[in-house]
């Protein structure tokens, strides 16, 4: 439970607003809770919506990225470029790695985004191996990393 901070009233951790006053956090709460999540058991691509702001998504990456769950992955990205969310946030903060066909979708998928100037794509919590790979495709000179979710979304609202 948090604390509403408008009224005081305990709330569930990942409320986007008060069930007491009904005042909305703002964007920068509900993006803290995103953050906070783990993704469901056995998924390993899950994409979420920021509750009250449906224009920014996170997706997490989560184990090692390879043939087996590439699709997941492909599939994911495919429906964010038919939605066109304004901000997507890559978050690989429970990835190990990613073979070569999964490191192809994401680089597709933001080759796509670059081209749409009033949509912004991030990839943020990247450890080592995972940088190793997305620094030989070259993506890291067209695409932000950042090391928090929250850091990603502060920068990308701004910009």
């Amino acid at each position: 439970m948090k604390e509403c901070p408008f009224c005081n009233s305990q709330v569930p951790d990942v409320a986007h607003y008060c069930a007491n006053c009904g005042k909305s956090f703002g964007a920068e709460e509900a993006v803290d809770a995103i953050a906070k999540a783990e993704p469901a058991v056995g998924t390993h691509v899950e994409t979420r919506y920021v509750p009250g702001h449906p224009g920014i998504a996170v997706v997490k990456i989560a184990g090692y990225c390879d043939h087996h769950h590439v699709n997941k992955l492909e599939m994911e990205l495919a429906t964010l470029r038919d939605e066109k969310p304004r901000i997507v946030v890559l978050d690989f903060s429970g990835t190990q790695g990613l073979c070569s066909m999964a490191l192809s979708v994401i680089f597709a998928f933001v080759s796509d985004r670059e081209g749409e100037r009033e949509n912004s794509t991030a990839l943020v919590n990247l450890r080592e191996p995972v940088i190793q790979a997305i620094d030989c495709l070259g993506i890291t000179s067209i695409l932000p990393i950042y090391a928090t979710i929250k850091e990603a979304f502060i920068a990308l609202q701004v910009g």
